[in-house]
């Protein structure tokens, strides 16, 4: 039998799935970058710059939303980034299968879509999904576990916690706020 033409779409999707990865650790790098600079220049400004302002406790309070917004921003790219890595694991599931020999072989037996770099017909939520196996069926990635996936916790919590702590100090003790004005 004649090996199956997909076979070749599916060496391409890997490598696009690499690719793909590669960028959106990249994205959620700067997104980190970027983040840390405009809370940490936020904060700067509001400390150094707002001399005998009353409200510069609050404002120092309501600067934590800023790493706030950037982890979800970043959650979000997780997201995406889970559905891609779910993608890679159903190939590495399916070339470690003794179905995908057959499928190689273009036997016709065996069913499984190509080009398909974000995983949307492998999700529980596609109508596409219901044609195929199961085991190549992945579970879409919650926000929630993007949130408190890893190292954003660390890296955007402290962020939180600071200028929370900062803001709280400042509001307790105003002659600190005179001080450092």
């Amino acid at each position: 039998m004649p090996e199956n033409p997909k076979y070749e779409i599916l060496l391409k999707e890997i490598d696009l799935i690499h690719d793909t990865i590669k960028n959106f650790d990249d994205i959620m790098f700067k997104t980190k970058n970027f983040g840390l600079a405009i809370w940490g220049g936020s904060l700067y400004l509001i400390v150094e710059h707002l001399t005998n302002n009353p409200s510069k406790p609050l404002l120092v309070l309501f600067s934590s939303i800023i790493p706030l917004v950037f982890w979800l921003i970043h959650a979000r790219w997780q997201v995406h980034l889970f559905s891609i890595g779910g993608r890679s694991k159903v190939i590495s599931t399916f070339i470690n299968s003794n179905d995908f020999q057959e499928w190689r072989a273009g036997s016709g037996k065996v069913t499984f879509p190509v080009y398909d770099v974000v995983g949307w017909i492998y999700t529980n939520k596609s109508e596409h999904g219901k044609n195929y196996d199961p085991a190549y069926l992945t579970k879409p990635a919650s926000l929630m576990e993007a949130i408190f996936y890893k190292d954003a916790k660390y890296f955007f919590g402290p962020m939180i916690l600071v200028s929370i702590v900062l803001g709280l100090i400042l509001l307790k003790t105003p002659d600190v706020v005179k001080g450092i004005t």
